[in-house]
C-alpha cells in the first residue's frame, strides 16, 4: 500500500474478484497461482515492534471455524440484475410517442407538399393561359414556338404559322357590348382548340380578337386545305349567346416553309401577319399565304 492505494494483494480468486469489483478499476494484473498449502508471513515496520506480536497472537487464537467464517465473508456474493419494468415501459411509451409524432409530421409534410405542388401547377397554368378564352397566351406561344421552330430547323420539318383575325369584330363590341363580344371570342376559341389537335399543333390568343397558331403537321399541299377547313367551320358554326345566335367569320394569313439557317420565328409571324392583312383587304373570310 502506498498513499492509501492498493498495490498488490494475495488471496483466492473469488475474493480478488470481489475486491476488483469494489475498486471499479480495469487496471489490474493477475499473475500466477498460489498453492493452497502456502504459509503466509506478515511483516511489520521496525518502529512498531508490538504490531508483530499482536498479529501472531491473533493468528494463533483463530480456530478453523473462525478462519472459514472470514474466508466466506470475502467471497464474492452472487450478482443478480434486477429489471426495472417501470423504466422499461416509460422508455417504450416515449418511443411510441416519438414515433407517432414522426409519422404525423411525415404525413403532414406529404399533404403540404401535395398542396404546394397543386398550387405551383395552378400558378404555372395561370401564367401560360389566357384568362378569358382558356387558350394559351402570347408569351407561352412564343416560348414554345421558339423550341419547336428550332426542332423543325434541325430535323428539316415544315413549320407553319397562321394568324387568325375575327372579321368586323369592333362593330360587334360597339353594338352588342363587350360581354357579348367576349362570349363570341370564347366560342371561337373552342372551335380553334378543337381544330388544332394534331401532334405539333398549338393555338393561342395573340391579342384582342386576333389568334395565332403553329403546326408541324401536314405536307405542303395539305397546309392550305387544313386552314380552309378551319375557316369553313367558323362560318358554319354561329355563336349562341343568351339565346341569340351570331355568325362569325375569320380571315387567315399563313406562312409555311422548312426553316433555313437564317430564319427566325419572328420572321414567320411577320410574313403570316402580312398575308392576313392581304386577306382582309381582299374581302375577308378567306385564307391567304405562301408555301
Amino acid at each position: 500500500m502506498e498513499a492509501g492505494d492498493l498495490d498488490a494483494v494475495v488471496g483466492p480468486l473469488d475474493s480478488l474478484a470481489y475486491l476488483i469489483a469494489g475498486m471499479g478499476s480495469n487496471d489490474v494484473k493477475i499473475s500466477g497461482r498460489i498453492a493452497e498449502g502456502l504459509q503466509v508471513v506478515v511483516a511489520t515496520a521496525p518502529d512498531e515492534p508490538h504490531l508483530g506480536s499482536i498479529f501472531g497472537k491473533l493468528v494463533v487464537n483463530l480456530d478453523p471455524g473462525a478462519v472459514d467464517l472470514i474466508l466466506s465473508r470475502q467471497k464474492l456474493a452472487p450478482f443478480k440484475r434486477a429489471i426495472d419494468y417501470r423504466l422499461l415501459f416509460a422508455i417504450a411509451a416515449v418511443g411510441v410517442v416519438v414515433l407517432a409524432l414522426f409519422l404525423y409530421w411525415v404525413r403532414k409534410l406529404r399533404t403540404l407538399n401535395r398542396a404546394l405542388n397543386r398550387a405551383n401547377s395552378k400558378l404555372h397554368e395561370v401564367s401560360i393561359t389566357d384568362g378569358m378564352t382558356g387558350l394559351y397566351n402570347r408569351s407561352y406561344f412564343l416560348e414554345r414556338g421558339e423550341a419547336e421552330f428550332e426542332l423543325s430547323r434541325n430535323r428539316s420539318l415544315r413549320f407553319t404559322v397562321a394568324m387568325i383575325d375575327v372579321d368586323h369584330f369592333k362593330p360587334v363590341n360597339d353594338r352588342m357590348g363587350h360581354v357579348f363580344g367576349d362570349a363570341c371570342l370564347r366560342h371561337l376559341a373552342d372551335i380553334l382548340n378543337a381544330h388544332f389537335q394534331r401532334t405539333g399543333d398549338l393555338v393561342a390568343r395573340y391579342g384582342g380578337e386576333e389568334f395565332v397558331a403553329y403546326t408541324l403537321s401536314g405536307e405542303k399541299d395539305q397546309v392550305r386545305a387544313f386552314l380552309e377547313r378551319l375557316r369553313e367551320n367558323v362560318a358554319e358554326s354561329p355563336a349562341l349567346v343568351d339565346g341569340e345566335t351570331f355568325s362569325l367569320t375569320v380571315s387567315i394569313g399563313f406562312h409555311s416553309d422548312v426553316p433555313g439557317r437564317a430564319d427566325t420565328l419572328e420572321q414567320f409571324i411577320d410574313k403570316a401577319d402580312s398575308h392576313l392583312y392581304d386577306a382582309k383587304r381582299n374581302g375577308r373570310n378567306r385564307v391567304n399565304g405562301d408555301l
